[in-house]
């Protein structure tokens, strides 16, 4: 077999403080498995990040067999645009609008939006890494990086929910959606997915797209019933080193 070689990843390692690789695997088995770990201490990597696809037994074996914890069980969603998108919006209490300056309240729903985050749930990472790079990814959105867009729903002065989109046409994605907890189980969730839908079209785009945890239950049910499919699943394992 032949033994693949992991990526160097530049932006994690600076951000982590330590040299951080990713390898997609394929059939991967233990032998090879322990070649890759060991020159990875060779070459002073404290982190990789080993992708699988779920279906593959062999990888997923070899992972168990070195006690590799699986970091994060990875959906990718994605919904096809009825038309053009630019669909009438439901009635609702609130108002939706793009923001460009940060507050505590952007931030707090930003640290919601990570509840199921794998760097927030490995005790492996410092404290502080989930919430800096939380809060790095909102500052980003709110300067307009890569196309990047910050929209709050807002009622009486109080902001409910946030959403950070992305507009590559033909793709809308949505990388950050939450709900203020004490406006949930009002449809605000729904409405939001709404809002989107209809941005989605004003920006050009035929599809929109959403990356959330299997462990995420009540988004997975919120984006199945309105209308998102599963396109791509991925295995996430943290091999520390």
């Amino acid at each position: 077999m032949t033994v693949p070689t992991p990526e160097r990843l530049p932006w994690d390692s600076n951000f982590l403080g330590f040299p951080v690789a990713r390898l997609r695997a394929t059939t991967l088995n233990a032998a090879a498995l322990r070649t890759v770990l060991a020159a990875c201490r060779a070459a002073d990597i404290r982190l990789l990040y080993l992708s699988a696809d779920p279906a593959d037994a062999v990888t997923a074996a070899a992972a168990r067999s070195l006690d590799l914890p699986l970091a994060d069980h990875r959906l990718t969603f994605e919904k096809p645009l009825p038309g053009n998108g630019l669909q009438p919006l439901p009635a609702g209490d609130f108002a939706l609008r793009r923001v460009v300056a940060g507050s505590a309240a952007l931030e707090a729903l930003a640290l919601q939006s990570g509840a199921y985050s794998r760097f927030r749930r490995d005790p492996r990472f410092a404290p502080d890494v989930f919430p800096r790079l939380y809060g790095q990814w909102l500052r980003a959105a709110l300067a307009g990086a890569n196309g990047q867009r910050v929209w709050t729903a807002e009622a009486g002065g109080e902001v409910l929910a946030l959403l950070v989109s992305r507009a590559a046409p033909p793709v809308f994605t949505l990388e950050l959606l939450a709900v203020a907890v004490a406006a949930r189980g009002q449809g605000l969730g729904w409405q939001m997915l709404e809002a989107s839908q209809r941005q989605a079209g004003i920006a050009g785009c035929s599809s929109l797209r959403l990356v959330t945890q299997a462990d995420n239950l009540p988004a997975d049910r919120l984006y199945r019933r309105f209308g998102f499919a599963v396109v791509g699943e991925e295995h996430l394992y943290h091999c520390w080193l």
